[in-house]
């Protein structure tokens, strides 16, 4: 998962401002390719999913093609030009918008299609380079959200058409699609297209919170149950290697994850997991060594167990209840992770996932070893 950073010029595929043309530098039949084009049209803006045909191709599509959240962190103004009919009327939209509009630095092109009145209407469209303005009234101003999208991006899509229907098959089943928004295309250059389908925010925290609870769920039954499995006597006993003793261990993960640092937040300018991947390969490398900051060091004492499982207990029912009732995607303040910054609350959890889970091995260790 990533955040949408457009840069450079962004040109409209070259057939469809130069007549007979083809990205593989070719003539070829205009006809034939605009044919295609219209049919890859019609297959983007469909509202209900079509049956797909499960043949060998499309398992190998579907194995190759990778969906990602990305995110628009800022609106982009546009100017449209709508096509008279769909999809008939979209590969003229296209060519009369680059008559007025014809690429150039900092230029972006999009498709954007939405249903409509029963009808499915297409907007060819353009933001414009900073500090340009429009040259024209005669194109209607929309504005293209920022915010969640699930996208995917077609490598060289004028030599796999029939992959850009199956693209936006897949997208539109996502059933996290917010289906008041719209289908979207970019055009980053004249080989390559970005697929995106709007996505809908309180969707996607409800499939990360049932996701969390069973992560959760798992994650501290198999922590007490690790607790629980050491004998009382070897309990506070340091192994021989050094190190700390299991409730030594158990004292720094309460400490460590007792809570969120949340008490004051800020919505999100970014991808709200942008940062889930970092923490996740740093704690979940075991073989890496770790030294614990000055704070979060375990005193050299007696712990009581049950005392400690009663704590533990508590902490994941805190937890368990900020996946329920919280913004995930709200960014927390109170404290600054060292090197990664502020984590969002759905960063923040996964990381106290990722944090436990290195310690859990740790235990199972040093019961392997006592």
């Amino acid at each position: 998962m990533r955040i949408l950073r457009t840069s450079g010029v962004s040109d409209f595929p070259a057939f469809l401002t130069h007549p007979g043309s083809h990205p593989d530098g070719h003539t070829g039949n205009r006809s034939n390719l605009c044919s295609s084009f219209c049919r890859k049209m019609n297959s983007i803006s469909r509202v209900h999913t079509p049956t797909l045909q499960l043949k060998s191709f499309n398992f190998m599509f579907i194995k190759r093609m990778i969906m990602q959240i990305i995110a628009r962190t800022e609106a982009t103004t546009v100017y449209c030009n709508t096509a008279a009919s769909f999809p008939e009327g979209v590969l003229k939209a296209h060519q009369l918008l680059h008559q007025i509009y014809p690429s150039s630095e900092g230029r972006h092109f999009f498709g954007i299609s939405r249903p409509v009145n029963g009808e499915i209407e297409y907007k060819a469209a353009v933001s414009l380079a900073p500090g340009e303005q429009p040259v024209t009234d005669r194109f209607e101003r929309f504005v293209i959200k920022k915010g969640l999208f699930l996208s995917s991006t077609i490598h060289n899509f004028m030599d796999n058409i029939p992959s850009i229907q199956k693209t936006f098959e897949h997208l539109v089943k996502d059933p996290r699609v917010d289906h008041d928004g719209y289908c979207l295309e970019e055009y980053p250059d004249e080989k390559n297209m970005i697929c995106m389908v709007t996505l809908d925010d309180d969707k996607v925290q409800d499939m990360h919170r049932k996701e969390l609870a069973k992560e959760y769920g798992a994650l501290y039954e198999n922590l007490l149950s690790t607790i629980l499995s050491f004998k009382e006597k070897d309990y506070n006993k340091r192994p021989f290697s050094g190190g700390w003793s299991p409730a030594q261990v158990v004292d720094h993960i309460i400490q460590a994850t007792g809570g969120l640092p949340d008490q004051y937040t800020m919505d999100t300018d970014r991808l709200y997991s942008e940062k889930d991947e970092m923490t996740r390969s740093a704690f979940l490398n075991f073989d890496t060594k770790m030294q614990a900051p000055d704070f979060l060091q375990p005193e050299q004492r007696d712990y009581n167990r049950d005392e400690q499982v009663k704590t533990i207990e508590g902490i994941r029912d805190q937890h368990m209840q900020s996946i329920r009732d919280k913004d995930l995607f709200a960014i927390c303040l109170d404290f600054e992770m060292p090197v990664w910054g502020t984590l969002t609350r759905y960063e923040w959890l996964k990381f106290i996932g990722y944090h436990t889970t290195r310690h859990i091995h740790q235990l199972k260790k040093i019961h392997n070893a006592v």
